[in-house]
């Protein structure tokens, strides 16, 4: 049994003889609300949620046996592309931009285009400045022109972040919130883009699979155009030619990071058949003691990224969260030949490899995890990620080019990838949940999905984000922000919580039934009519409780790392905005 921090409620609720699924002590966020939170777990199947005084647990008749939560939110000013027709377009046309305020109060706005792309470049560039009342959406015209990286005939990912410099409420300045990304191809002379919306995948590269030997060739030369990178970039004052810029590596003088394709759905069909006949290695073990280890990290804009929790991508070597227990797959381009494929070790890396000396590789990193162990405890833990609509994984290649340097000992290549795509971002936050030692994760297969719960994302009705058994669902919010619950890692690792309970078989029937008087217990003021059947603060019978605490425990362990007297966890809370601007 592990107790975190002192536990100090601030609700009425948490006085009656009903418990809430989390003792607290809170900070307004405006939107949302950063926790240091209480729980004392026991783990055979009895879950207690902290509070005074003791709950009575009360019978309930089970109304569903999913689990689910409101939800995430908007921010207080959620940035927006207005609509964008893909296709063509002159680069000086100009693109609205929303920037829309729900609350009360003004706040000053930094609003940036932040680029990813050409040879690992994150590139951002000022658009304007200036204050959003409350209640006010304003909109700011954006060219293609002004984007701050420039790839010619490939993609780079283009997105708005709102970043608040002045508030009345100091808490919030600084925190930036991004936008959905949007894909932009520019031609030769950047007198044209091709914008894609969000999907930044490529025209198919790769014939349908005959055996695995012109598989092999054909990812292969995939890798090799991947050391061209025509484009531009915003060096503070111009736009400059990339060829002209240092290389971007965190050790220049043995390797750089070349371009990213993403693979189409297409081509994930090819590779899926590819993976039947050449199956991914379970146990890695070293091939050379020498050799070199190809690290993958993933760079993730998550909305609730750094807001005082001890683990983010930036915490890590090689600035982005390790892959860990990711599928990856490395191919020596210039030789056309895979040197490995299999699932990565709790740091993110393939084993010490032959052949990684001097020359052209591609990293395919795939939105696959898998922790297997052989040995007792034997332990087989999966994780598909899936997309809207489908099961197909993200699977992005990442060029990087080896230089021949003598002497020449072994080293890790830190080969950072952009987390561009919903399902990458779920990977980033999901492989954190493995790699985290204080949490025990049952073997199963937990099949993610990018649409609101069960696939139902036309529905009015169904909830925006849920554990369902045995999938996972992450789905578009419905509030006005538009925001993807992808988006925070917060959320993702509160379901993935539910899931870990629901296969270790010890969660109570689930349980949103209590009668609620006091209105700072309810939901009235959630968004979304369809995820009001809970919500932080509310009151709640045993079931709900033990349900919600835990996923909560397993969401605040994962991102407050291995100090047990530091508990940060940012709340997702989904507001009637503008209506009840008091609550929290």
């Amino acid at each position: 049994m592990a107790l975190r921090q002192n536990c100090q409620s601030k609700r009425a609720c948490a006085r009656n003889e009903t418990a809430i699924a989390l003792g607290h002590g809170e900070q307004d966020n405006g939107s949302t609300t950063v926790v240091s939170a209480c729980l004392a777990v026991g783990f055979v199947g009895a879950f207690f949620a902290c509070f005074t005084p003791p709950v009575v647990e009360q019978v309930q008749q089970p109304l569903t046996t999913t689990v689910c939560n409101q939800g995430a939110s908007d921010p207080v000013v959620v940035p927006q592309w207005g609509p964008v027709t893909t296709g063509a377009h002159p680069a000086s046309e100009p693109l609205a931009t929303v920037l829309r305020n729900y609350y009360a109060f003004s706040v000053t706005v930094r609003l940036e285009l932040k680029a990813r792309g050409l040879d690992g470049r994150i590139v951002t560039r000022t658009a304007w400045t200036g204050t959003v009342a409350g209640g006010q959406t304003r909109t700011v015209n954006v060219r293609p022109s002004e984007f701050p990286v420039q790839s010619v005939g490939f993609a780079s990912a283009i997105t708005l972040d709102a970043v608040i410099e002045q508030s009345g409420q100091p808490h919030l300045v600084g925190v930036r919130v991004p936008s959905t990304p949007l894909a932009a191809r520019f031609t030769s002379d950047y007198l044209g883009v091709s914008l894609a919306g969000d999907d930044p995948a490529e025209a198919s590269a790769i014939e349908p699979y005959t055996t695995a030997e012109t598989f092999i060739n054909q990812v292969s030369a995939v890798g090799r155009t991947l050391s061209t990178h025509p484009g531009r970039v915003w060096n503070g004052t111009a736009m400059v030619d990339v060829a002209t810029l240092p290389v971007v590596s965190d050790e220049a003088t043995r390797y750089r990071t070349l371009r990213t394709h993403t693979f189409s759905e297409s081509d994930s069909l090819q590779w899926d058949k590819f993976l039947e006949n050449v199956p991914p290695t379970l146990s890695p073990g070293d091939q050379d003691a020498n050799g070199n280890r190809v690290c993958a990290r993933i760079s993730a804009d998550f909305i609730d990224e750094n807001r005082g929790e001890a683990v983010y991508g930036a915490s890590f070597a090689g600035n982005g969260y390790p892959a860990a227990f990711a599928l990856l797959s490395v191919f020596a381009a210039d030789q056309n030949k895979l040197l490995w494929s299999g699932y990565a070790s709790s740091d993110g890396c393939t084993p010490r490899l032959q052949g990684l000396a001097s020359g052209r590789f591609v990293l395919v990193l795939e939105s696959r995890l898998r922790d297997y162990r052989a040995l007792p405890p034997a332990k087989d833990v999966q994780v598909d990620i899936g997309g809207k609509g489908n099961a197909f994984p993200s699977r992005q290649a990442i060029g990087f080019q080896m230089y021949s340097v003598s002497p020449a000992p072994p080293t890790d290549i830190r080969i950072r990838t952009d987390a561009t795509d919903r399902r990458t971002l779920v990977l980033a936050a999901l492989s954190q949940v493995l790699r985290t030692t204080t949490i025990s994760i049952p073997s199963a297969i937990y099949p993610v999905r990018t649409s609101r719960c069960s696939g139902q994302d036309d529905s009015t009705t169904s909830f925006t984000a849920c554990y369902s058994q045995p999938t996972l669902w992450l789905g578009q919010n419905r509030d006005p922000g538009r925001t993807h619950n992808a988006q925070w890692k917060f959320v993702v690792a509160h379901e993935f919580g539910h899931g870990i309970q629901a296969n270790y078989h010890v969660a109570p029937l689930t349980d949103y039934s209590a009668s609620v008087i006091e209105p700072a217990c309810r939901c009235d003021h959630v968004f979304d009519d369809a995820d009001r059947s809970h919500c932080m603060q509310s009151k709640e019978n045993f079931g709900g409780v033990g349900n919600e605490s835990y996923a909560h425990f397993v969401s605040t362990s994962v991102w407050s790392g291995s100090n047990p007297s530091s508990c940060a966890f940012y709340i997702y809370i989904t507001r009637k905005h503008l209506q009840h601007p008091e609550q929290h």
